[in-house]
């Protein structure tokens, strides 16, 4: 977990000026200062929360490109990357998908957007399906959020977005009735637009109810 504001990481014991600090934590730094310096911090040396800053981006920007190529030599079957949508940031992927052949979704063609916060792959990217077609599955809402615990509590930074792909691959694939989840129209009502928001309840793999945070 990363520390909160004002809280310092571990070998990180610089002062740091309240406008770098607020600056660093709209960032999603993980190395906050724990003594202030300075009045309003001008004047005042650069802070070790900046070079964390760094650092953070520049390891989020080697481990997406490394992913990026994984997935342009080796993609999950059916699916391709839409080069068009990281041609301006690599921090959101848009994936073409086919369905199965063999399955409910066999012939149809889907969306996922995947969006990656500076903490990825410590913390698991915002997914989910976009676009004119939503798969009517019994953990996927008509908003396209996705009922899937790899993208919640099951998420470590050893997995990926081939990860990804290939569970959702599979939950789609296993599906033997197409409908929405019971509290559809309710939720896609009342949730936030990120479903990174919602707390979501499993029942062993899948859904069994939802609280919006």
């Amino acid at each position: 977990m990363p520390p909160l504001p004002g809280q310092a990481s571990e070998g990180r014991r610089d002062p740091c000026p309240p406008g770098l600090l607020g600056a660093a934590a709209s960032l999603g730094a993980v190395g906050m200062c724990s003594t202030p310096c300075g009045v309003g911090g001008q004047g005042d040396p650069p802070c070790g929360i900046v070079r964390t800053v760094t650092d953070s981006s520049e390891f989020l920007g080697k481990r997406l490109q490394k992913e990026l190529l994984a997935f342009q030599n080796d993609p999950p079957p059916g699916m391709t990357l839409d080069e068009k949508s990281v041609q301006n940031s690599i921090t959101q992927w848009i994936v073409d998908m086919e369905g199965a052949p063999g399955t409910l979704y066999e012939g149809e063609k889907f969306q996922l957007l995947f969006k990656f916060s500076s903490r990825y792959p410590f913390d698991s990217p915002q997914v989910m399906f976009t676009g004119d077609n939503i798969p009517v599955h019994p953990h996927v809402y008509s908003n396209g959020h996705i009922c899937l615990s790899i993208l919640t509590e099951d998420w470590s930074p050893a997995l990926s977005v081939q990860s990804v792909c290939l569970s959702i691959i599979s939950m789609l694939s296993s599906c033997k009735e197409k409908r929405r989840p019971p509290d559809n129209s309710f939720y896609v009502r009342t949730c936030n637009k990120n479903p990174k928001k919602t707390k979501w309840w499993y029942h062993g793999k899948y859904l069994t109810r939802t609280r919006n945070l």
